[in-house]
């Protein structure tokens, strides 16, 4: 392990050794050999900071997915087609072409809800919750809060939120992430516009393309609190997908799901004999659309660097799954 204190004072003694060999000057060489001893020295406490640093963006990044995958996991598990907070209608009815008409009806079956897109009952598709205030308190009650915080009574955050020091999140986990927007309703994602089709229920089309943007401070009240700097977004679709967000625009070299420092996945062909990677060790942008965790043609997959499914995970016969890899906590 690098010892700045052991360093620091060999650079003291060098720098009185050479200051006794001269007793009236220094030569232009020992200066020299001086600052490239400091500058070193320097260069290696950068290096090791950076790095510290960038694990631990890692950890906690990985850490707020994982939280938030882990409960969406629990809440499609724990599905109930009879539950009325599942059912709430949220959407308005679509558009149809003149002359064509479509009433809702009542379904007889429970398991069942009237579907405007077909205009008949169809099998109610398993989701998480539909309405935000509940989809929060279910949210709630899987996950280690913080004593004494508040629970599902954050501000509403829009596109052009980008300082949440000021804002009030809906819930503060054990391990000091904050999370943001739980309890607003679900709305369409347009970066998933054109996702790998989906069911549909009542008047949501494709439920890949539909869900929650969640907003998670990984450094809670210890960070900036900045967009992008510490607060990462995160999409959750109603099938229950997890997406880390990325903005090329804002970070061109990469942060969140286009960034293999934050989130690092593997994709294996399972059906394969032996088992085959498709691709080791990229990001989760790389990853899911490679794929076909994300459709091609959305801007998410779409956005340069373009990233289409490989011919080996879009067969029928193959069974690509993502691998998500842990990052190693740095000493």
């Amino acid at each position: 392990m690098f010892n700045k204190k052991f360093c620091c004072k060999n650079v003291s003694r060098i720098i009185r050794a050479v200051g006794q060999s001269k007793k009236n000057a220094y030569t232009l060489a020992e200066v020299v050999i001086t600052m490239l001893i400091i500058a070193t020295v320097v260069a290696i406490s950068i290096k090791i900071s950076a790095t510290k640093l960038n694990s631990l963006v890692s950890l906690t990044y990985y850490s707020a997915y994982s939280t938030i995958k882990s409960v969406t996991n629990e809440m499609l598990g724990d599905y109930r087609p009879v539950d009325d907070y599942l059912l709430t209608k949220l959407f308005t009815s679509p558009a149809f072409a003149e002359g064509e008409t479509c009433t809702a009806q009542d379904c007889a079956d429970i398991t069942q809800s009237w579907s405007m897109t077909q205009c008949a009952c169809v099998p109610t598709p398993r989701t998480i919750p539909r309405k935000g205030e509940n989809y929060c308190k279910l949210f709630a009650a899987y996950v280690n809060t913080a004593t004494g915080s508040d629970e599902c009574e954050g501000d509403n955050i829009t596109s052009a939120t980008t300082d949440f020091s000021a804002k009030k999140a809906d819930l503060t986990l054990r391990n000091g992430i904050k999370l943001f927007n739980l309890r607003q309703n679900p709305a369409k994602l347009t970066v998933l516009s054109n996702n790998i089709a989906g069911e549909s229920y009542k008047d949501v089309p494709n439920i890949n393309e539909y869900g929650y943007t969640i907003y998670a401070d990984v450094n809670g009240s210890q960070g900036k609190s900045l967009l992008w700097d510490d607060v990462y977004p995160f999409y959750v679709t109603m099938s229950g997908k997890v997406i880390p967000a990325y903005d090329k625009t804002i970070n061109p070299d990469g942060a969140g799901g286009d960034n293999k420092l934050h989130l690092q996945i593997s994709v294996q062909n399972e059906a394969a004999n032996p088992a085959e990677w498709i691709v080791k060790s990229v990001s989760f942008k790389e990853g899911a659309c490679k794929m076909g965790y994300i459709g091609p043609s959305t801007s998410y997959c779409s956005t340069t660097p373009a990233y289409s499914t490989v011919t080996k995970c879009a067969d029928t016969e193959s069974d690509c799954r993502m691998k998500i890899i842990m990052p190693v906590r740095f000493p």
